[in-house]
């Protein structure tokens, strides 16, 4: 039962983040490389990112890893769970965790939003940049198709 108790916060550590992240990837992405920010997200998302917050979760916590991170994580972990304990690990992973949200929310709403603000507006003018660029090339189209009528007519 415990087991699956702790799969279940599978949802809140591991897909929920995800779809997060690649809704934000996606919105300050430019349109042609999309390909690249998911790449580079899962890249960050499930090999490094695991080694760092795998090896004090998972070491202590389902003892099971699936990422290509699992030596490092597991060396890690079993280190630091030998030296502190279980509850003690356990405890410095949360503080940690908090400490590291907090300075997450900091920087994001100093520096962040200014930031985001700046991609948002390119990303805008690219956008338009292509739709015009779409149209005109949709217009010559037309037109030459026009211009082949006329000549066949004659």
């Amino acid at each position: 039962m415990a087991a699956l108790s702790l799969f279940s916060l599978d949802a809140l550590v591991n897909a929920l983040p995800w779809a997060g992240i690649l809704h934000y990837g996606y919105k300050i992405t430019p349109p042609d490389l999309v390909g690249t920010m998911a790449a580079m997200i899962a890249m960050f998302q499930f090999v490094i990112g695991n080694c760092l917050h795998m090896c004090a979760y998972f070491a202590t916590a389902l003892n099971e890893f699936i990422c290509t991170g699992k030596g490092i994580g597991s060396f890690v972990g079993g280190q630091l769970n030998e030296l502190l304990g279980t509850p003690n690990l356990f405890k410095l992973t949360g503080a940690s965790t908090v400490g590291a949200a907090t300075l997450v929310i900091i920087v994001y709403h100093t520096i962040g939003k200014k930031w985001e603000k700046k991609v948002l507006e390119e990303k805008r003018v690219i956008l338009k940049e292509m739709e015009l660029r779409e149209l005109k090339k949709a217009e010559s189209v037309n037109e030459s198709d026009i211009d082949q009528t006329q000549e066949a007519k004659l």
